[in-house]
């Protein structure tokens, strides 16, 4: 976590290794900002704008429930802002691995009868209403509103399987929720004795601002943490409070998905950039290349300070020029005439100091190196001044292939998220959603379409 942040510096410029504001202010530090150049190029060709999903039956379902099926999760991820999102994702993936939560979400309202009375919950056995640990009657509610939930979570809130060494063979996840004390009340396993054992605290700075940069507010002793964990071995999902003394959890519920999205069935979806095989977590390429980042910083840095020395200089007799004279002089402008008390003969120039041509020889070598390195230039389409075609047509195949390896591994996580987005909808998609459908004899003619769960159902991929 802290290499990463140290590289997430390097995207605002700060390539120190403790951070900017612990180095001296008077010592100059030249940044050529590399992390934010591959970035602002790479990430557009592997998102060039608003993704879109294209099913195919698997088991000849009729071509209306196909196009239909695809409209709605599209529909989805327009509503749901999946463009914004998924950018975050791209860059988190270049910092190690990105994290996306597909879930399910529910708007309810109390119920009432035609009378204006509740509707109360009523135990299926007993016919009795449902009550609470207070013996008060619980009243049912209605749903209003009902879609995907689509949650960018931050890298660094997720908690990996140690014991397995890749992600297809996890047998449990888990993220960190930041919740205020009111919603986490509000929790229905939440009871009065756990409300007197969790109280609210106070967030850390770094947990102050939330994943799309919004801050969380006050830091006041206002939040719950909890950790939200899948369990996948034995289909169970849990919800435990952070904090040493706890040991109970507040909810536990069987696994709510049926998720069958190739080998991954956990709701929390997980793209990792480079793999270690001795580590759970994956890494980021820009560790490769830290060095010649470093180095190349290093040498602009004496680049620059020798060209401030060169700034021009004067030396001259003492009393030669008074204080309103010196500054006419320095700062003269052509054709301005300045007065001296002595000779101005006796006025020269200081001498230049020289910068060894080979720092610029070097410097050029390092770019190169790290534009191999790091596949920039291809990203950039650079002229790597080839002798001839044939160089020329085998480095734009590589290029090619780098791009297109970056850019499939990413479709295939949007694949793998998408699908859970469309079978979460097939199976609790109960109030019906509009959707712009468009014709088969008609390419350019759309019909608006009311759909919910049942007009969505087959294998699709």
């Amino acid at each position: 976590k802290l290499e990463a942040a140290r590289l997430k510096r390097g995207y605002r410029g700060d390539y120190s290794i403790e951070g900017r504001s612990k180095l001296d202010g008077n010592k100059d530090e030249i940044s050529v900002n590399f992390i934010f150049s591959f970035i602002e190029t790479v990430r557009p060709t592997i998102l060039p704008g608003t993704p879109r999903a294209f099913v195919k039956s698997e088991n000849g379902e009729s071509e209306i429930n196909e196009t239909t099926y695809q409209a709605v999760i599209n529909h989805f991820i327009r509503v749901l802002g999946a463009k914004k999102k998924l950018k975050i994702c791209v860059v988190d993936w270049f910092y190690g691995h990105c994290a996306l939560l597909t879930d399910w979400e529910y708007d309810e309202r109390p119920k009432f009868d035609e009378n204006g009375e509740p509707v109360w919950q009523i135990n299926e056995e007993t016919g009795e209403p449902e009550t609470d640990e207070d013996g008060e009657k619980l009243q049912d509610y209605e749903i209003i509103r009902d879609r995907p939930l689509l949650r960018r979570i931050d890298p660094w809130d997720v908690v990996l399987d140690c014991d397995s060494k890749s992600r297809d063979g996890d047998t449990w996840r888990a993220w960190r929720d930041i919740m205020t004390v009111s919603e986490f009340y509000k929790l229905p396993g939440v009871t009065r004795e756990i409300k007197k054992k969790i109280r609210g605290k106070s967030l850390p700075p770094d947990l102050l601002r939330q994943p799309n940069g919004d801050s969380r507010g006050s830091s006041e002793k206002n939040w719950v943490i909890v950790w939200r964990i899948y369990d996948v071995e034995n289909d169970m999902t849990y919800l435990l409070p952070d904090g040493e003394a706890v040991d109970f959890f507040v909810e536990e519920k069987q696994w709510p998905w049926e998720f069958e999205v190739g080998d991954d069935r956990f709701p929390l979806s997980i793209l990792e950039a480079k793999l270690d095989s001795e580590n759970p977590y994956s890494f980021s390429s820009f560790i490769a290349y830290w060095g010649q980042i470093q180095e190349r910083n290093k040498l602009r840095t004496i680049i620059q300070s020798n060209v401030r020395r060169s700034a021009p200089g004067w030396v001259g007799q003492k009393g030669m020029m008074d204080e309103e004279q010196k500054n006419k002089f320095t700062q003269s402008k052509i054709g301005e005439y300045v007065e001296t008390n002595k000779d101005p003969k006796g006025i020269i120039a200081k001498p230049l100091p020289q910068l060894n041509p080979e720092y610029f020889r070097h410097d050029q070598i390092v770019e190169a190196d790290l534009n191999a390195t790091s596949s920039l230039a291809e990203f950039r389409g650079d002229d790597m001044g080839d002798d001839t075609a044939t160089e020329a047509s085998l480095r734009d195949a590589k290029a090619n292939i780098r791009k297109g390896e970056a850019k499939s591994d990413f479709q295939d996580f949007l694949a793998v998220v998408f699908g859970k987005l469309g079978q979460l909808c097939q199976q609790h998609l109960t109030l019906p959603v509009a959707v712009k459908i468009k014709q088969p004899n008609g390419p350019k003619d759309y019909s608006w379409l009311k759909v919910h769960g049942e007009h969505i159902q087959g294998d699709f991929s």
